[in-house]
């Protein structure tokens, strides 16, 4: 079935290192996102 295709293509995946996002992201974005929603 297609879940269990899906299940195996995420499981193969390398973990997510969500602490190099902030190193591409402008710092224009940040900032507009930290005013619209107070936090980010």
């Amino acid at each position: 079935m297609l879940v269990d295709d899906l299940r195996l293509l995420v499981e193969s995946q390398p973990p997510l290192e969500w602490g190099r996002l902030g190193q591409h992201l402008p710092y224009e974005w940040i900032e507009a996102a930290v005013q619209a929603g107070g936090s980010a």
